[in-house]
């Protein structure tokens, strides 16, 4: 049974293996006859409080300590293993150990460049989106503030 199902409406365009977005995404949750659209717009973000950035067992900040975030969670699967919505974060250096959920990012703003525990460094800039895989270990590093659509699924157990 589906549980969820995640579109993009706007101007999709594939170039060269990458798919930039621009406007809204939509999530659609699956209940039944009574289903449920959640509208996730990245200028919702502005009206969601910073908060203060703080270590978690698999996230650790090397640089910008002091750094806040905002984040929304415009959908959530019937199930929870599925998340959508939009994330902001000021510029700084974060320590990944065995990330804890499979993370589809699409940047909406910045530039990152991760570099993973064999020392592979990959730079990702605004219109670029990729996948940060459960368990992936290695540095998160934001060049610039940084603003994120995000789907994270948590699988079970």
């Amino acid at each position: 049974m589906l549980h969820a199902v995640v579109a993009i409406r706007a101007v999709v365009a594939v170039s060269l293996g990458a798919i930039y977005f621009t406007g809204s995404a939509y999530a659609q949750k699956n209940g039944g006859s009574n289903v449920e659209m959640s509208i996730i717009k990245p200028e919702g973000i502005e009206k969601v409080e910073r908060l203060p950035f703080k270590d978690r067992p698999s996230l650790k900040a090397t640089e910008g300590k002091d750094a806040t975030f905002r984040t929304t969670r415009d959908f959530v699967s019937a199930d929870g293993k599925l998340t959508a919505g939009i994330a902001q974060f000021d510029k700084m250096t974060v320590e990944v150990v065995d990330f804890p959920v499979d993370e589809y990012m699409h940047l909406i703003e910045g530039e990152v460049e991760i570099t993973d525990n064999a020392g592979k460094v990959t730079k990702f800039k605004a219109g670029d989106s990729f996948v940060m895989p459960k368990g992936f270990t290695g540095t998160f590093r934001q060049l610039t503030p940084m603003k994120k659509f995000a789907v994270t699924y948590t699988p079970g157990d």
